[in-house]
């Protein structure tokens, strides 16, 4: 049950984050700016995580170079 008077995504886009800052004090922004490199850490994180996963898949499925492969990959 949402208990606010409108919906916090549609305030969000009436409303940019620049708005926000200009009112803050200066422990708040930096809070603010904390969190959101947190966030962005994590978003990027999870995309590694994800893509170390699919090669481990394709690593079980038998999907990899030979050191001579590699080698001749390299060298064209």
């Amino acid at each position: 049950m949402n208990i606010l008077p409108f919906s916090c995504e549609i305030f969000m886009k009436t409303k940019n984050l620049n708005f926000y800052l200009k009112e803050l004090d200066e422990a708040d922004k930096i809070l603010i700016i904390k969190t959101a490199e947190r966030l962005y850490k994590k978003k990027k994180r999870k995309e590694l995580i994800d893509k170390l996963n699919k090669r481990a898949e394709e690593i079980e499925q038998g999907k990899y170079l030979t050191h001579e492969e590699f080698w001749d990959r390299l060298e064209r």
